[in-house]
């Protein structure tokens, strides 16, 4: 496919979308939801499967004391998906199976205050209604953070560092993700890139590789385990026949552990009925079963799909689409018998079309390492 340059693509255009304010230009109608520092695990993933959504900030009464008796607003903190599975994968590595198994209903009482910030994932920064779009991307790749909590700004003398106060003053009004900015690359991208259409070949992007992959018959407690310990959000997951890519196993998938069972649940139960206290505990017990499943299986439990791409015919316009359009954090790239060459994830993306970057050109290769391999 050939480079046509875009009609609409000039350095100024760019400039005044990079440099415009963050408010401006990204589409940030999505609420923000809050949790409170007593909200227990169970509660915070329901909470993000129901809303769809991977983060919260935890709101602390404002007129809480501290033990010197003076009024304090504590520090916003960031309870992710990441932050839940990297401590349920700790969890069973310290507790061993069985006691973490006799444990679990324990462990998923467990306050979203314990939690937050517990892998150091994600932890709290913000950014005020006059950030412009560039330096939102920068800081985000240079704290290497997928979200930024957003805050009203009224005035240039506004403090970046007072978002423990803008909570409760009303100023909090969202948060800036990574995603929330790949969708505005995708709306504007004729104006932000001189070749949309181009493959990625052509325009000389070149995916993060290798890969670490984990085989479909490694269970999936372990599969997080060594996603915990790598810093990672997701991996390929291949066949262990084949060698082929055959699903992706990412930590958004631990939401779907709260609905697993609801099914089965509702098949004995009328519309008219009421959980009891035993059929929430019967739900909290088995919907964390699927830990414990072959990946593969797993994934096939959830209804898990991936889309694969290509450097050869993939456009970075299809490429965007495919992200946006399915909310996928992360697309693998594998060759023609199936086998995972790299990874394009919603940073690289933003490094490319906002940043400026285009990535290392790695050698590409499938013999990373295989978790369960």
């Amino acid at each position: 496919m050939g480079q046509e340059h875009s009609s609409f693509y000039s350095d100024s255009a760019r400039s005044r979308l990079l440099n415009g304010p963050v408010v401006s230009v990204l589409l940030l109608n999505r609420p923000l939801f809050t949790v409170s520092p007593d909200a227990s695990l169970l509660e915070v993933l329901r909470i993000f499967r129901t809303k769809n959504i991977s983060c919260v900030p935890i709101i602390q009464p404002k007129n809480k004391k501290s033990s010197s008796s003076s009024d304090t607003v504590p520090p916003p903190s960031l309870l992710s998906i990441f932050d839940i599975t990297a401590f349920i994968a700790t969890s069973y590595a310290q507790l061993g199976a069985a006691s973490f198994t006799a444990n679990l209903k324990s462990i998923l009482k467990v306050s979203c205050l314990q939690l937050a910030d517990f892998s150091t994932h994600n932890s709290t920064h913000s950014i005020t209604t006059r950030t412009s779009l560039l330096d939102a991307a920068r800081t985000m790749d240079e704290l290497r953070v997928s979200r930024l909590l957003l805050r009203h700004c009224e005035n240039d003398n506004d403090d970046d560092d007072d978002a423990d106060e803008d909570i409760h003053s009303g100023r909090l009004i969202g948060m800036v993700t990574q995603s929330n900015i790949v969708e505005a690359i995708l709306l504007n991208l004729d104006a932000l890139h001189p070749h949309p259409d181009a493959t990625l070949r052509d325009l000389k992007l070149y995916p993060t590789s290798p890969v670490v992959a984990c085989l479909d018959s490694t269970p999936t407690i372990a599969v997080l385990q060594d996603m915990r310990t790598r810093g990672v959000t997701a991996v390929p997951v291949v066949s262990a026949t084949t060698g082929s890519m055959v699903g992706i196993m990412t930590v958004r998938h631990l939401k779907t552990l709260t609905i697993i069972n609801n099914n089965n649940n509702n098949s004995n139960n009328n519309n008219n009925h009421s959980p009891t206290a035993k059929d929430k505990d019967t739900d909290t017990t088995s919907t964390m079963s699927g830990l414990f499943l072959p990946t593969g299986a797993f994934l096939k439990q959830v209804g898990a799909t991936f889309v694969t791409a290509s450097r050869d015919t993939t456009t970075l316009r299809q490429l965007l689409r495919v992200v946006v359009v399915n909310t996928y954090h992360h697309i693998f790239f594998c060759d023609d018998a199936g086998r995972v060459e790299g990874v394009v994830a919603l940073g690289d993306l933003i490094r490319w079309c906002v940043l400026g970057s285009r990535g290392r050109a790695n050698s590409i290769t499938s013999n990373a390492a295989t978790i369960g391999a």
